[in-house]
C-alpha cells in the first residue's frame, strides 16, 4: 500500500469508524500530524516498531525519534519539502525508545483541503534495517551509532560536557537589505567520542538543571573567546546565545555573565541573550536577572515569537531588544498565505513602532526570504542564506559576497504573492509604472496572459480594478502553490 492509498482513502464515503479501524490494522507504521506537523494519529504498528505508547506520542513531533546518528542534511530536507507542501520519499536513521536504531523508510505527503490549505500531514513508515545493511554484510545493529537508553544517557551527555565536548556553531543573521551580516547565533552541539556532533534537542531534555546551568556558562566563554579572536583577526561581530528558564532562576546568572564579559574584554552591548517565549518567566528571581542582564547592557532577545501563548503580553512588559518570528508562522506561507502575510506584516510593523529588531526565522529558501524582505523585515535567518556552520567556518563566509533579495525584481510565485498583496490589503493601485513594476518580467516570462492583463490594470485606474485585484491574488495564490 501507498501514500496515495492513504491519502485517498481519507476522502472516502466511509463510515467514520470502519476508517479508523482500518487505519488502525494497517501492517505497515502509519502516522497522522496536524498542519504543524504534532502527532494525532499513531497506529499499533508504529508504536510496535518504536517502542512507544500511543499516549507517549500523541501530541509529540516525530523528530522525537531522530538521535546521533540521524543525517542533518536528511532532517533538513524533510524540512524544507514539508514547508513548501511536498512530499517527502526516503530514509533516515531513527531510534526507538529503548536506544537502539533502526532505518526508517518515509513517505510523507500533505493531505489538503478543498481550497488547497493543507490540514494534515500523513505519512507510511516501514523498518527496513535488515535491506540497508545486507548489501555490505554489516553486523546487524551495532554498526549503527546506539542512542543510550533513557536511563543511561546523562551521565555520557554529562561527561561530555565536563570533557570539554561542546562545540560552538554559528548560524549568521542576514541584514536582508544589504547582505551583511548583522550578528550571529550561537548553537551547542555536543560532540561524542566518535566525532559525532548532536543537537540540544537530543541532549537537553537528558541534562539536570545544574547541567544546564553548566552548558550555558561554558558556552558562554567559547562565544565571549570567539568574538575576542575574530576581533583580535580584525573582524568586528556580535553574537547571541539562548539562556534556558532554568539558568535565569540562578541568582548568580547575571555575575557570571558580567565576570565573563570582564575576562574577555567583551562590550555587553555586542552580547544577545534569547529567551524563549515558551518559556516560564515570572517569579521574582528570573525576573531580578532579567533586570540585571539588561542593566549591564546586553541585549535581550525573544526567541520564537508565535510558538507560545503569552508572548505579546510579555513584550510589552519587558524590554527586550530583538524579537525572532517563530519558524512555524513562516512555514504557513504556502498553506495560508493570505492570513500568514497578514500576521507577519503585524508583527514586523509592530517590530518598528516598538523599536525592536524584527529577525525572521526558518527562511529556509529564495521563496521565503524573498517575502521577508518584501514585508519589510530588515533581518532574516535560515538555511538559505547560512546554516549553522563551525566558528572557524563564518570569516570566509562573512567576506564573501551574499545575494539578497532585490527590491526592484521579484524572482517568485510567492514573492509576487506577497508584494501585491501589501497593495490589496490597502485597496490601491501599485505604485511604479507597468513597466518597472518588479513582478511585470516574472508574470510576463510565465506567460498567462489572463494574469498578465490583471497585473497590467492595477496599474491603471480603470472601472472594475477593486475587482480585479481580488482576482490577480487568488491567481497567484494558485500559482505559488503549484511553484511550492
Amino acid at each position: 500500500m501507498t501514500i496515495d492509498d492513504f491519502s485517498g482513502a481519507l476522502d472516502m464515503p466511509l463510515p467514520q469508524s470502519l476508517l479508523l479501524r482500518a487505519l488502525r490494522t494497517v501492517t505497515q507504521g502509519l502516522v497522522i500530524t496536524d498542519a504543524a506537523q504534532t502527532i494525532i494519529f499513531v497506529n499499533a504498528a508504529f508504536t510496535a516498531v518504536t517502542g512507544y505508547g500511543e499516549a507517549e506520542l500523541l501530541g509529540r513531533n516525530c523528530r522525537m525519534l531522530q538521535g546521533p546518528g540521524s543525517d542533518p542534511e536528511v532532517v533538513r530536507l524533510i524540512r524544507l519539502r514539508l514547508t513548501k507542501g511536498e512530499t517527502f520519499r526516503g530514509q533516515i536513521l531513527n531510534y526507538r525508545k529503548d536506544g537502539t536504531s533502526f532505518w526508517h523508510e518515509l513517505s510523507i505527503s500533505p493531505v489538503r483541503e478543498d481550497d488547497g490549505v493543507i490540514s494534515h500531514f500523513i505519512s507510511v513508515q516501514r523498518d527496513v534495517t535488515a535491506q540497508v545493511l545486507a548489501p555490505a554484510n554489516l553486523p546487524f545493529p551495532s554498526v549503527i551509532p546506539q542512542r543510550p537508553a533513557p536511563e543511561e544517557r546523562s551521565p555520557d551527555y554529562r561527561e561530555g560536557l565536563l570533557s570539554g565536548r561542546l562545540r560552538m556553531h554559528m548560524q549568521p543573521v542576514v541584514d536582508l537589505r544589504t547582505g551583511a551580516t548583522h550578528f550571529v547565533e550561537a548553537l551547542a552541539r555536543l560532540e561524542l567520542e566518535d566525532g559525532t556532533l548532536i543537537s540540544p534537542g537530543a541532549f537537553l531534555p537528558l541534562l539536570t538543571e545544574s547541567d544546564v546551568a553548566l552548558l550555558f556558562r561554558q558556552a558562554l566563554e567559547q562565544v565571549l573567546g570567539q568574538i575576542a579572536e575574530w576581533d583580535a583577526a580584525g573582524l568586528s561581530l556580535d553574537a547571541s546565545i539562548n539562556l534556558a528558564p532554568s539558568t535565569l532562576s540562578e541568582p548568580e546568572c547575571a555575575r557570571w555573565v558580567a565576570d565573563a564579559l570582564k575576562r574577555h574584554g567583551i562590550a555587553p552591548t555586542r552580547l544577545s541573550i534569547e529567551l524563549l517565549e515558551t518559556e516560564v518567566l515570572h517569579d521574582r528571581v528570573q525576573l531580578e536577572t532579567f533586570a540585571a542582564l539588561g542593566a549591564l547592557g546586553v541585549a535581550m532577545a525573544m526567541d520564537d515569537l508565535g510558538s507560545g501563548h503569552s508572548g505579546l503580553r510579555r513584550l510589552l512588559k519587558l524590554p527586550f531588544h530583538a524579537v525572532k518570528v517563530d519558524v512555524a508562522i513562516v512555514a504557513q506561507l504556502r498553506n495560508r498565505p493570505v492570513p500568514t502575510l497578514g500576521m507577519l506584516t503585524t508583527l514586523i510593523q509592530m517590530g518598528h513602532d516598538q523599536g525592536w529588531d524584527i529577525i525572521i526565522e526558518g527562511l529556509e529558501d529564495e521563496a521565503l526570504t524573498e517575502v521577508a524582505a518584501i514585508l519589510g523585515a530588515s533581518y532574516g535567518q535560515g538555511y538559505f542564506l547560512c546554516p549553522p556552520v563551525p566558528a572557524r567556518d563564518i570569516p570566509g563566509w562573512v567576506t564573501q559576497s551574499h545575494r539578497v533579495p532585490d527590491s526592484g525584481l521579484v524572482r517568485t510565485p510567492l514573492g509576487s504573492l506577497a508584494y501585491h498583496w501589501t497593495f490589496h490589503r490597502t485597496q490601491k493601485q501599485h505604485t511604479t509604472s507597468y513597466e518597472t513594476c518588479p513582478i511585470t518580467d516574472l508574470l510576463v516570462e510565465h506567460g498567462d496572459q489572463i494574469a498578465v492583463k490583471l497585473h497590467r490594470q492595477q496599474h491603471h485606474l480603470v472601472p472594475g480594478s477593486a475587482a480585479s485585484s481580488g482576482d490577480l491574488l487568488a491567481w497567484l495564490i494558485q500559482w505559488s502553490r503549484v511553484d511550492g
